[in-house]
């Protein structure tokens, strides 16, 4: 900004009027409203008649296209990059809603030397079950049911037994009900425990096509305690892994 005469002022610049030569304005009504004209222009640089700066519009935004963004980021798609944090989250969601795991499922099979009747009369007896588990579990009965019945109420409780540690420290109480029996064939047991909701075990035999028959264990476990799941499959692997060293030691 400088300081200049009248006639000489741009939009910029202080006029001094006091070194302004007034006598010679009367004489030319030109100059005079150039005067005027100078002393009404706003400072901003706008035309008389213009809207001050604060009055006017802004601009209108300019849209800038990301160009590191594809249609997988769009809503309704998950990206690569994102699909792990995405599982991340909903698993998180599924522990803190406390949502039920799917049961636990094991499957044994052991080929032994006998005769599927001669397995059949052992391991359908309280007596071979317990020959099974010693000497880790034991599991108590009354006199009544030394043996399988040949007909079953299927979801019928038949026999309520304590399952005794070592044979002595009581840890669960097991509800036994068959779903089907069928002689020299297997059968299949819908139980539940107090630690266990749910309880299926299935024993199959079939004749072997070279000598003696097959046997197999598959169970379907549902614990009452989500934390006790990894203890429940460990004890039940080991158990029944057991149970078949010992059918194989006393069938071999």
């Amino acid at each position: 900004m400088r300081n200049v005469r009248w006639d000489e002022c741009g939009p910029d610049d202080v006029c001094l009027t006091s070194g302004c030569d007034l006598d010679g304005l009367s004489e030319s009504p030109d100059q005079l409203y150039g005067v005027v004209r100078m002393l009404l222009r706003p400072r901003s640089g706008t035309a008389i008649g213009d809207k001050p700066v604060s009055e006017q519009q802004p601009p209108a935004p300019t849209v800038r296209r990301d160009t590191h963004l594809d249609e997988s980021n769009l809503i309704g798609e998950v990206s690569p990059m994102n699909r792990g944090a995405t599982s991340r989250d909903a698993g998180r969601a599924e522990r803190h809603t406390g949502a039920v795991q799917g049961p636990i499922e094991f499957e044994f099979a052991s080929s032994l030397e006998a005769d599927v009747h001669d397995v059949w009369r052992v391991v359908t007896t309280m007596k071979g079950v317990t020959s099974e588990l010693h000497p880790f579990v034991h599991m108590t009965s009354g006199p009544e049911h030394q043996t399988l019945p040949t007909d079953v109420a299927p979801g019928q409780v038949m026999l309520k037994s304590w399952l005794l540690l070592f044979h002595v420290l009581p840890f669960d109480r097991h509800s036994l009900a068959l779903d089907h029996i069928e002689h020299d064939r297997g059968f299949a047991e819908e139980s539940s425990s107090w630690l266990q909701r749910r309880w299926r075990h299935e024993r199959p035999l079939a004749p072997n096509q070279d000598h003696g028959c097959l046997i197999a264990d598959r169970l379907v476990i549902e614990p009452r305690l989500r934390l006790g799941r990894p203890l429940v499959s460990l004890i039940v692997k080991l158990l029944f892994h057991h149970r078949h060293r010992r059918l194989k030691r006393h069938f071999g």
